[in-house]
């Protein structure tokens, strides 16, 4: 018999989030939920944050990452927003 492979007693699942390094910037386009969840998770690893709000264009200058966190409706409006050549940066993260 025995418990092998069981647990045992109550422990508390410790969430694992991704690590960045403390001096980077986290490119964000939308301020809704999701993008206020990332802007928090970015904070949590020290790393400051950019971030586009209607109609604003995405900086061309800068690269890595941009996290799109906007409704289905208003992904033409960024990709309009968004120059060319970081549009193969571009992050999809959407709830449902």
């Amino acid at each position: 018999g025995g418990s092998y492979g069981k647990r045992t007693g109550s422990r508390r699942r410790r969430r694992r989030m991704a690590t960045v390094a403390p001096s980077s910037t986290w490119e964000l386009v939308g301020d809704g939920r999701v993008g206020n969840a990332m802007r928090w998770m970015a904070k949590r690893n020290h790393a400051s944050t950019i971030v586009y709000g209607k109609g604003q264009r995405v900086s061309e200058r800068r690269d890595g990452p941009v996290l799109v966190c906007t409704r289905v409706e208003a992904l033409s409006d960024v990709l309009q927003q968004t120059p060319e050549r970081r549009k193969k940066d571009l992050c999809f993260l959407q709830n449902g």
